[in-house]
């Protein structure tokens, strides 16, 4: 199918009922993507119930961070699903390469954290990095 530069394409509509098929909305979680040539270009989340509502399992991940020239990667591994997952840095405005996510079980991902000028070649500066979802909010 083709889809037009600046334009959008109604390509599947259906009934919320039909979709979920008997399956209880708060449990469900509708992902969809664009490829082109093999590559995703776009993904977005549908929910059929508000955040308060889905029944989610106790946030579980692991993360690794590593300091590579002027930035710092970050790997994240989800052991649950993670509603809108966020990384924080509590002592520097630096500017994270991704951020408020979803992520499946079994789920990695990259990111970076790029120190803010005032740390951008510091050998002393050690991130104070938080990470936690919206679920981790609530409990």
């Amino acid at each position: 199918m083709d889809i037009n530069a600046n334009s959008s394409t109604n390509v599947y509509s259906d009934k919320k009922d039909k979709i979920l098929n008997g399956l209880n909305a708060n449990n469900v979680m509708l992902r969809t993507s664009i490829d082109v040539d093999g590559a995703i270009v776009s993904t977005n989340d549908y929910f059929f119930e508000k955040t308060k509502f889905l029944n989610m399992d106790v946030q579980n991940f692991n993360v690794n961070v590593e300091k590579a020239d002027a930035c710092y990667n970050i790997d994240i591994e989800s052991k649950s699903f993670l509603n809108r997952f966020y990384a924080l840095c509590l002592n520097d405005s630096g500017v994270f390469s991704d951020n408020y996510f979803n992520m499946l079980p079994g789920e990695k991902r990259k990111i970076q954290f790029i120190p803010s000028e005032k740390f951008s070649g510091s050998t002393k500066f050690d991130p104070r990095l938080e990470f936690n979802s919206v679920l981790g909010l609530c409990s």
